[in-house]
């Protein structure tokens, strides 16, 4: 089924659970967007069963948007596959309710994304809804894979002072506010999934710049697109391992197993051998400390127990 009108490049998909007091900045912000002033973006809400009326405040307030209440919750994940199946448009925007973006911002991603470049992102910083300010402090500029396997948002806690002005190529998008070529979407897609809904929420949209690495798709991060992110779980400045651990203490113990589990799965689908001989003692290393602070944070048998169930179904999707 496609929602997409003839003149549309972009369709954004906004994913909300109980998220009604985001919305208005969200779905503003995109009323603004000079791709809609211009009919060449569509808007789908996406509901993983709100308890807040969220998709009734939609549907009265923002008649342009389609909106689409599930009866589950089927996390990030599942609703963003839901919406890129809806679209149809050549590029694809899969958006957390508490962004806020500047009018020209996927304008200004579209024009980037020449010939296999399968996904972008601007520059993200930091939103204080409590203080309903714009802040200085980076969000993320796009994802950094580190030798470890690990993966952090490239410049996260820091100050903006231009020191990532610079147009380049990242190794992926972060889940925030990414924008997708839908061919390379098609291009990775594992069976009905663009990205894995096993994984429901946290690690997933690492999971999909990992495989399109692979199929030598390439990322782009355009600095001139901002947009600003509230980012519930706090943006923490991220050098070394210690700092990730303590940057974890407002993460529930729900997002703390899945962030765990998740990262697992990840490495089952994804990790090669010559991966870990290039990195014999990086992987192992970062492994068996998260796997001591997973003990720690009381999430380690509980994941363990979900590894090895979904571990078989994993291996069929290397």
């Amino acid at each position: 089924m496609s929602l997409r009108n003839k003149k549309s490049l972009l369709t954004v998909v906004v994913i909300g659970y109980n998220s009604k007091k985001f919305l208005p900045t969200c779905l503003d912000s995109l009323k603004r967007q000079t791709l809609f002033k211009k009919n060449k973006l569509d808007i789908i809400y996406i509901d993983n069963i709100s308890h807040d009326d969220s998709p009734k405040f939609v549907l009265e307030n923002y008649p342009f948007a389609k909106v689409f209440q599930n009866h589950f919750n089927f996390g990030y994940a599942g609703a963003a596959n839901q919406g890129i199946d809806l679209s149809g448009t050549p590029f694809i925007s899969i958006m957390n309710p508490d962004i806020i973006l500047e009018p020209d911002y996927y304008e200004k991603i579209l024009k980037s994304m020449k010939k296999k470049i399968g996904s972008a992102t601007g520059k993200l910083l930091k939103y204080d809804f409590n203080k309903k300010k714009k802040t200085k402090t980076i969000d993320t500029t796009g994802l950094k894979f580190h030798r470890s396997t690990r993966t952090t948002d490239r410049g996260q806690g820091e100050k903006d002072k231009g020191q990532y002005d610079k147009k380049r190529k990242i190794w992926g998008v972060s889940g925030a506010c990414p924008v997708y070529r839908l061919e390379a979407l098609t291009d990775v897609k594992q069976g009905a999934e663009y990205f894995d809904k096993d994984f429901f929420m946290y690690k997933e949209d690492v999971d999909l710049a990992w495989r399109m690495n692979r199929k030598g798709w390439k990322a782009a991060y355009v600095p001139k697109a901002l947009g600003y992110h509230g980012r519930g779980t706090g943006v923490v400045r991220r050098k070394g391992l210690l700092s990730i651990f303590l940057g974890r203490k407002k993460m529930s113990k729900f997002q703390k197993k899945h962030s765990f589990r998740n990262h697992r799965l990840m490495l089952i689908k994804n990790l090669r051998f010559s991966d870990l001989i290039k990195h014999p003692i990086a992987i192992p290393y970062y492994c068996t400390l998260s796997a001591i602070n997973a003990l720690r944070e009381g999430v380690l048998f509980s994941s363990i127990k979900d590894i090895i169930k979904l571990a078989p179904k994993m291996l069929k999707k290397r």
